[in-house]
């Protein structure tokens, strides 16, 4: 049975979800923004160079210029997890 803190746990979880999202988002807007494409600039000189390259497809660069793809599994996933969650609540405020 779920503790008195999960109903706490979880809104915090889906906070700082959305607030890394958000991070991830305005670093990738910043350097469309700072740098030319293959631009680099040095975050920790001499170990880590934040480089502006591009990558239409998914992990290093399979399925490229496939967007239409990704998309549709987006969206299968969104609706299959939806599907999930929805009768889990029901179950869980059932055996409440």
């Amino acid at each position: 049975k779920a503790g008195a803190s999960d109903g706490v746990r979880r809104p915090i979880f889906v906070i700082l979800i959305a607030m890394l999202y958000a991070l991830d988002q305005v670093t990738k807007w910043l350097v469309l923004r700072d740098l030319a494409l293959y631009d680099a600039r040095p975050v920790i000189d001499g170990f880590f160079d934040l480089v502006h390259v591009t990558n239409t497809g998914a992990a290093f660069g399979s399925f490229k210029n496939s967007n239409t793809f990704f998309v549709v599994l987006s969206v299968g996933t969104l609706m299959v997890l939806g599907a999930l969650f929805v009768p889990l609540r029901a179950i869980a405020a059932a055996s409440s």
